[in-house]
């Protein structure tokens, strides 16, 4: 005699490492191995931004610094309207 019982399931955004950086659109986390960016209002992965040592140089996470040899200033903008 088994009951039937129906599941839920809530959608969950699950991030690698802590969140620092976003802005009205996009949530950028930064990993020793690059930038992921997900879109905050459907919890979807975007894209992966593959630069090492990538560091985040304001709240908003649009100003970055690369520490390689020659450090580099990465500025990331949302052009999509």
């Amino acid at each position: 005699m088994y009951q039937a019982v129906e599941a839920s399931v809530i959608a969950q955004c699950v991030f690698p490492v802590s969140p620092p950086g976003s802005n009205s659109s996009y949530l950028t986390v930064y990993s020793e191995y690059g930038v992921d960016v997900f879109d905050i209002h459907t919890t979807e992965w975007v894209q992966t931004i593959s630069l090492r040592k990538l560091r985040p140089l304001n709240v908003e996470g649009s100003l970055n610094l690369l520490g390689s040899e020659q450090p580099r200033l990465i500025y990331f903008s949302n052009n999509s309207t």
